[in-house]
Parts: structure tokens; sequence; C-alpha cells
């Protein structure tokens, strides 16, 4: 299910990522990695910020706990982007330049094949 989470985020089908990022979280709820993908796809979806960052705060506490520093290092940018995001520019998107390029890294820490 990860791995076909992976795939539908590149393709853009978001709806089918999410579900199959849930499936495998459903199956391995401390899959830190999954909860970190679903985020950013919810991010991505636009409409689904709150619980982005819920699964990206979620992530945090799962990498630390596993002593995963690399993956804490990166949802903690996240978080601290996404409740402090830089000011507005006019007639901007409201997504900071800055805060894309993080989603962008995040979406290369997530490994395509965790087992």
């Amino acid at each position: 299910f990860y791995r076909w989470a992976l795939e539908d985020e590149h393709r853009k089908d978001f709806l089918s990522a999410i579900d199959n990022f849930t499936q495998a979280l459903n199956r391995k709820p401390d899959f830190a990695h999954a909860y970190l993908g679903r985020g950013i796809v919810r991010l991505q979806t636009g409409n689904d910020n709150e619980n982005g960052l819920a699964d990206i705060q979620t992530a945090d506490r799962l990498f630390t706990a596993q002593n995963n520093q690399e993956g804490s290092k990166i949802t903690q940018e996240l978080i601290k982007q996404l409740t402090a995001p830089p000011p507005r520019p006019k007639g901007g998107s409201g997504v900071g330049i800055a805060l894309l390029g993080l989603i962008g890294t995040a979406l290369q820490f997530l490994p395509l094949s965790i087992f």
C-alpha cells in the first residue's frame, strides 16, 4: 500500500494516495514515513491542511521515538513552516516558496521501500 501511495502521489492521484497511505497505517500504525507521506499529500490537495499538519506532527513524534534524526529534522521544519508561515506576498497563492521546497525535500526523503 505504501509503494502504491507513492506511485499515486507521483501521478498526482491524491485521493488514491491518501487511501493507500491510510491502508499502510492500518497495518502498521507506527509507520512514520506513511504519516509523513499522507500529510504531504493532504497539503498538496489544498483543502486538508489541518489533517495534513496533524499527520506530519504524528510523523514527527514517531520519528523522534524511533531516533530517526533526519525524519525529525524534516518534519520539524515542515511544522515550523505550516504553523508560522512567512508573510503572504501580494497576489500569491498563500503557499510559501520555502514550504514548497520543503515538501519537495520531504517527498525525496520517503523511501520507495521500507521492508
